[in-house]
């Protein structure tokens, strides 16, 4: 009886609940993407340099994942080769923690990466990391190689097509423990372009903006410094644009000076740092003139000139060269109103079509390049000679060099 008793107690003790309770989701383990995180994108690199070829952001889904193995290809295979890479290998990283490498064997295509360890690349769910990939640029020699030339665009890219524990991108869910394939789709970055040396471009403000008469007013103000090697220049271009009443420009003179100051000229083409002789330009050996509307705005092209047999003007490895551009400026208004005249120096917008960097075409050297419509600079990384001719299958333009934009630099305005 009181055993019976004790059951009664506790049976009257349960309270019923007839609500609804929480949802419960089932699902079979988590996932990830991987999406681009390359910034600022597109760079010019040079041999020996351990550059950053990719960055991806791991972005996981309902539980944690470690990442295990990563699939790599490269792209645009017809202008660059895993030779690029010394020893065609690439590293993967955590932060500064190095956590894997990837070969591309046998010069191929494709390369998958060694076993990353567990907890090395652990993505949260709901959160994203981001793996780095680097590499070593390759050495150019036109004698031992491996690279023969400059201007190859190195793309290595996400093989988003290759999952699987034995084909290549996978992970492991840890609160599951099974291995979960990477998203499909490849991630392509924009690359990186081999030169063997390369020019940094900077903007350097004038000595004064107020239009006066003169035979030699200063318009316009930049600096070129050579990374990693000799650079040569082969062509300058400006846009002269003009609101003014009645003033002119004319015999258009670039000259190089080897301190900031502006008082130390170049003399390795003229005593006084002019660089394209008698002021000749575009190429035709005359002077030209911005009177006639028609002719505003004008394009200035500057090629580096010894009494007027085209050349190149080098720039030493390391050093920098500061450039002014001259004109004379007649013909300043005597009445009433505003005379203001614009200058920039131009950049390109894309790599040139006609580049004649590693194969002979019809037209050698910067001319090919000079007949490209992206030909407003005009330089040599000085790959496969000491000799920086204009024939030479060694020249480009001025597409992302740092320091000059893709349309141009910061415009000068001087008034009157």
């Amino acid at each position: 009886v009181a055993d019976h008793w004790l059951n009664i107690r506790i049976c009257s003790g349960i309270t019923v609940n007839d609500s609804s309770g929480q949802q419960i989701s089932m699902t079979t383990g988590g996932s990830y993407t991987v999406v681009d995180d390359s910034t600022a994108g597109y760079t010019i690199v040079t041999p020996g340099t351990e550059a950053t070829l990719l960055k991806l952001k791991f972005t996981a889904t309902s539980e944690n994942i470690d990442i295990r193995r990563v699939a790599f290809q490269l792209g645009t295979t017809a202008s660059n080769t895993s030779l690029d890479l010394g020893g065609s290998q690439v590293t993967l990283w955590n932060g500064s923690v190095q956590i894997g490498t990837a070969t591309f064997a046998n010069n191929g295509d494709y390369a998958t990466s060694s076993a990353i360890a567990a907890g090395a690349f652990s993505v949260a769910p709901g959160a994203s990391k981001t793996m780095t990939v680097k590499g070593t640029i390759a050495g150019i020699s036109s004698v031992t190689g491996p690279l023969t030339a400059s201007g190859d665009l190195f793309i290595i890219k996400y093989d988003g097509d290759s999952n699987g524990l034995a084909n290549g991108n996978y992970g492991v869910g840890t609160a599951g423990g099974t291995n979960i394939s990477g998203t499909s789709g490849d991630v392509t970055p924009s690359g990186v372009r081999i030169f063997k040396s390369y020019p940094t471009f900077a903007k350097l403000s004038p000595s004064s903006t107020t239009l006066q008469t003169s035979s030699g007013y200063k318009l316009y103000r930049f600096s070129v410094m050579a990374n990693n090697g000799d650079v040569a220049l082969g062509k300058f271009t400006f846009t002269m644009g003009s609101s003014s009443v009645s003033a002119t420009t004319s015999a258009y003179g670039l000259y190089s000076f080897t301190d900031s100051g502006f008082s130390s000229p170049d003399t390795a083409f003229s005593s006084d740092g002019l660089v394209n002789a008698n002021k000749y330009i575009n190429g035709l050996g005359v002077n030209a003139d911005s009177t006639a509307d028609a002719q505003r705005p004008i394009i200035i092209e500057v090629y580096p000139d010894k009494a007027s047999a085209t050349t190149t003007y080098k720039v030493p490895s390391g050093g920098t060269r500061y450039f002014e551009l001259k004109a004379t400026v007649s013909n300043l208004r005597t009445t009433t109103g505003s005379e203001s005249v614009t200058v920039q120096l131009e950049g390109d917008a894309a790599f040139p079509a006609n580049t004649e960097m590693t194969v002979a075409g019809t037209n050698l050297g910067a001319t090919g390049v000079d007949i490209d419509a992206n030909d407003d600079l005009i330089w040599s990384p000085i790959s496969t000679t000491t000799s920086e001719l204009i024939t030479d299958l060694d020249w480009t333009n001025g597409y992302l060099v740092p320091g000059l934009p893709t349309s141009n630099m910061d415009s000068v305005t001087h008034t009157f």
